[in-house]
């Protein structure tokens, strides 16, 4: 591979997390320290069980706080808090605080195995704070996002908890008299219930598609089937969803559920094309799908129908909007299936496009048809790619320089 499928999982983390964190409560990032300084921290914790949001937003995820301060003022606050809602306030603050500091080392250091050790932290702090607040019959919008918060945790892998900790989240969340999973999506109550070894107790609930079903209620179910492991049921789901919906799902904003169906479906992979080939021609949109089911087929086939798919899309991408972006997601679609001469086209395609988004990505697409001529094992072609794709970056801004050069160089030495 050219690019270590781990530094593109941690830039699409920390990008994540940044996005997320500057996102909170939709303050603008150039905003965050100017409100952060209208709203002191040591004022918001006077009354935390009101202002936890605001503290969470300015002062606890913000990429600007200073995190070690804001720990040992929160610290400080919950020695004296007084009712049951600020010490949950405050403890559910500083679990997000740990979490936060966490990250941010892992950003600093570029090496997220330390996060893994957070999970029991984060739980076990999220229940402390949940069951402080079992004492307070009011404060509805900090309990629900108390919970909200342990169920996202709980839906992840919970492989890292204790055995305690979990006997813990059974007996004193899970099977609390009022249910916490209440308001949650089958598919995640299936995932939690699924990690808790809760199953059988998921599947009494649940009920096969019948004619009242509906959209939403038959995609849910369909994946909390799938989540438990239950290929039958989540399959005849799926058959359902395809039949009454057929429109809906393949509306070109729909490809998420798209995927999830065919991902359920009884023939999966390569199988589903025979449903998708019929709808091509009027919905080429959906070619972005119909090449990830190749993955699965022999290398032949693959890279004749994917230049067909790609050849259909090129042409759909011309006509539509964002036309660079459309390009940009069929080229990640083939180089992850492995098609590399239908990747080519798309990339001189992206060449080809006349605009200024174009414009200043140029020398991003001129590296990637380098490397696509690398991985085709076209070694003199991609090596005068390489040296092209230098030039144009010499003659900019200098992006991307050193990247070109240490592939170019590795391409020299047949690596």
């Amino acid at each position: 591979m050219l690019s270590s499928h781990r530094s593109k999982i941690l830039l699409v983390f920390f990008l994540t997390l940044t996005i997320l964190q500057c996102h909170a409560e939709r303050i603008p990032p150039i905003l965050l320290k100017k409100k952060a300084a209208e709203h002191p921290l040591e004022e918001l914790v006077k009354a935390p069980a009101d202002n936890y949001r605001m503290i969470l937003s300015l002062h606890v995820q913000s990429p600007f706080a200073p995190l070690p301060q804001v720990a040992k003022t929160l610290e400080e606050a919950l020695k004296t808090a007084a009712t049951p809602a600020d010490k949950a306030a405050l403890t559910y603050l500083l679990t997000e605080c740990g979490n936060a500091r966490a990250v941010k080392r892992a950003r600093n250091l570029r090496d997220t195995s330390g996060l893994s050790g957070m999970k029991r932290e984060t739980v076990d702090g999220l229940l402390s704070a949940w069951r402080i607040l079992a004492d307070d019959s009011t404060h509805d919008d900090l309990r629900q996002t108390l919970t909200r918060s342990l169920n996202d945790r709980l839906a992840r892998d919970v492989a890292a908890l204790p055995e305690s900790l979990k006997q813990e989240v059974a007996s004193q969340y899970l099977h609390a008299p009022e249910d916490p999973l209440k308001g949650e999506s089958l598919a995640k109550t299936a995932a939690i219930y699924r990690n808790f070894g809760m199953t059988a107790e998921l599947e009494k609930r649940l009920v096969l598609p019948d004619d009242t079903m509906k959209y939403p209620e038959l995609l849910d179910t369909m994946q909390a089937y799938h989540v438990l492991g239950n290929a039958e049921k989540s399959g005849l789901c799926a058959e359902t969803l395809w039949k009454r919906y057929p429109e809906r799902l393949t509306a070109e904003d729909n490809s998420f559920a798209l995927e999830k169906v065919l991902n359920c479906l009884p023939e999966q992979g390569i199988g589903n094309l025979a449903r998708l080939e019929p709808l091509l021609s009027q919905k080429p949109w959906l070619c972005l799908t119909a090449i990830r089911l190749l993955q699965s087929s022999a290398k032949e086939e693959r890279e004749k129908e994917a230049a067909r798919y790609a050849d259909i899309y090129i042409d759909y991408a011309g006509k539509a909007k964002y036309q660079e972006n459309r390009l940009l997601s069929a080229q990640e679609a083939l180089a992850e299936c492995g098609a590399h001469e239908a990747e080519l086209r798309i990339i001189d395609a992206m060449l080809a496009v006349k605009s200024d988004i174009a414009a200043r990505n140029e020398i991003t697409y001129l590296l990637k048809r380098a490397d696509c001529l690398r991985n085709l094992g076209r070694k003199e072609e991609c090596i005068a790619a390489y040296e092209h794709a230098l030039k144009r970056a010499l003659e900019s801004d200098g992006r991307l320089e050193s990247t070109i050069r240490r592939r170019m160089e590795d391409a020299k030495k047949g690596e």
